[in-house]
């Protein structure tokens, strides 16, 4: 007789047949295996039978312990104090404090700097902000209140000073009602001698020759038109009429006039005109007499320029004119430009019968260089 394979389910520890067992004992085998199917499946129906659906409802109080388990719970709409947490500590909490975390615990304290991270870089950022926008892009040497002080002359003042500084400088651009005293101040700051000063102020010709130190026999030169003539004259005065010596002059005897002295070359030259001429009214280029003139040309009716052949030093010079007209009627000349280079001159005829601009016969001007 064969030995029979027991193989088994892994489920129920059934019988299973095995293709090596001869038929008839498998199916002995199967037909048990069927048996204890049956059975565990009667078995299985009598247990679920005493279970609930799958799906099924209950009350709350059909649930053993639901109600004491709920009951131990926090209700829904609860809103606990910050007293009531476990963990924090507000006992010496006042009005701007934060809650801090010290250990395992929150409790109340002010905010302190070194409580918030990168708050240094935070300030410095938003100071040199600040100090741009306030320097604005001024140079180095500007950039500090104390610079700008210093360059302002830590003056509190600065705008009065400057405003009462520039309202005492001599404008250029207006005229300016200045006192003697700052007239003579200013002509002095202008490097202008007192000689030139007290000239300016001179309001005849007379003032004017005094101030230059002329006397009276010195004076009287200046009429005559040649230096021949004026060294005749000087000649004659010079001989003294217990010697027949003649003597020479100094400069001190020049200015004073002294009998019985004569000048050299040096000094004579020094009393003639820097310039002058003689020409006709009319025809300016009919020149009766001249020294140191170029041209004389009319500009206008009674308006001539007299052009210099060589320039004077500088446009400070003494000026004497003289007209004469066969007409009756008063005339004159006045000086209406001069510089170094020219002199431009008007002549006029005031009375009843005629007045205005004229052309006169004879123009005499004379310059002395002061």
């Amino acid at each position: 007789m064969a030995e029979i394979i027991d193989d088994r389910t892994a489920v129920g520890d059934l019988p299973l047949p095995n293709a090596l067992n001869r038929l008839r004992d498998d199916v002995e085998r199967i037909r048990a295996a069927i048996e204890g199917s049956a059975s565990s499946m009667a078995a299985n129906a009598a247990g679920l039978g005493a279970r609930a659906p799958l799906v099924h409802q209950h009350e709350i109080g059909q649930i053993v312990g639901l109600l004491d388990a709920l009951g131990a719970k926090m209700a829904a709409d609860w809103r606990p104090t910050l007293d009531e947490l476990v963990d924090v500590d507000v006992a010496s909490a006042a009005n701007g404090m934060v809650l801090k975390r010290v250990g395992a615990a929150w409790i109340a304290a002010a905010i302190q700097l070194g409580d918030v991270t990168g708050w240094q870089d935070t300030v410095a950022a938003l100071i040199n902000s600040a100090i741009t926008n306030i320097v604005g892009g001024s140079p180095a040497a500007l950039d500090t209140l104390n610079e700008l002080a210093a360059a302002l002359g830590s003056d509190p003042n600065f705008a009065t000073t400057v405003s009462t500084a520039l309202g005492n400088r001599l404008r250029v651009d207006a005229g300016q009602a200045l006192s003697t005293g700052q007239k003579a101040q200013a002509l002095g700051n202008l490097g202008v001698s007192a000689l030139i000063q007290t000239l300016l102020d001179d309001t005849t010709e007379t003032q004017a020759l005094t101030t230059l130190g002329l006397g009276a026999g010195l004076r009287a030169l200046r009429t005559l038109a040649t230096a021949a003539d004026i060294w005749a004259a000087l000649k004659v005065g010079a001989t003294t009429a217990e010697t027949g010596v003649v003597r020479k002059a100094t400069p001190a005897d020049l200015i004073a006039g002294t009998a019985d002295r004569y000048p050299d070359a040096a000094a004579l030259q020094m009393l003639l005109p820097a310039a002058m001429v003689n020409f006709e009214g009319s025809n300016p280029t009919v020149i009766r007499g001249q020294r140191n003139v170029g041209t004389v040309v009319r500009t206008t009716t009674g308006a001539y320029r007299i052009t210099f052949a060589t320039p004077l030093r500088d446009a400070s010079y003494i000026v004497t004119t003289a007209v004469s007209y066969s007409g009756a009627q008063t005339s004159s000349c006045s000086i209406v430009g001069q510089t170094a280079e020219y002199l431009d001159v008007q002549c006029f005829a005031a009375n009843a019968a005629f007045a205005g601009a004229f052309n006169p016969d004879i123009v005499c001007i004379t310059i002395f260089e002061a």
